[in-house]
């Protein structure tokens, strides 16, 4: 659970540096994925995962991310598809929660959609 309320701030932070940058706030946005990796650092310390691969990717991209907000040119290039990407395939982890169906259940995943439930229920059934 920490590792996804992780994942969700790092989505929130590349968010804000985002609508920084097409500010042409550029200083200030580098600023706020700084501060954030240095507190990200600091939590997955805490919780004993700061090797935990989902941490060194986090991580890995925002280094990216920050290293394309160097100018308005590099941004429009680089910085901006790869804000949102990575921003996009975090917020679209909601959607992968392990979970197995049965037909009484009731999905409790808000995210899930009912293909992807009915789809979820197929191959359940195919495997048993």
């Amino acid at each position: 659970v920490a590792l996804q309320i992780l994942c969700v701030q790092t989505t929130l932070v590349i968010s804000e540096a985002e609508k920084l940058a097409e500010a042409n706030q550029l200083e200030m946005a580098r600023k706020r994925i700084s501060e954030f990796t240095k507190n990200l650092e600091h939590e997955a310390n805490l919780l004993g995962e700061s090797n935990h691969r989902l941490v060194v990717q986090f991580k890995t991209e925002l280094n990216a991310i920050m290293a394309s907000l160097t100018s308005r040119n590099e941004y429009r290039m680089v910085g901006s598809k790869l804000m949102m990407t990575t921003r996009s395939a975090y917020a679209k982890q909601r959607c992968s929660k392990a979970w197995r169906p049965t037909e009484e259940s009731v999905c409790d995943d808000y995210y899930r959609s009912k293909k992807k439930q009915a789809l979820a229920m197929k191959f359940s059934k195919m495997g048993n």
